[in-house]
């Protein structure tokens, strides 16, 4: 649960900084550590259930941001 929320956190400062439908790339978030599957997971998590949305970036690398539909859902998750 600790890469789940930390990640969220991260990408909703992100959000509130840059807006919606801008990406980060996945591996330049600060809580993104080379080689750590359980950060990997986590992302792999969130895409299906919807709270992240990701894109393919032109060097093969995944970017990520907030879905801004499911904001409600991410700030409950981010207060618990």
């Amino acid at each position: 649960m600790k890469y789940r929320k930390s990640c969220l956190k991260e990408l909703y400062k992100f959000y509130e900084e840059k807006g919606s439908n801008n990406y980060a790339l996945a591996d330049s978030l600060k809580s993104f550590k080379p080689g750590d599957e359980r950060y990997l997971t986590t992302v792999n998590q969130l895409l299906p259930e919807g709270l992240i949305l990701g894109i393919e970036a032109p060097d093969k690398r995944v970017a990520v941001c907030l879905n801004p539909e499911k904001l409600k859902i991410i700030k409950k998750e981010l207060r618990s």
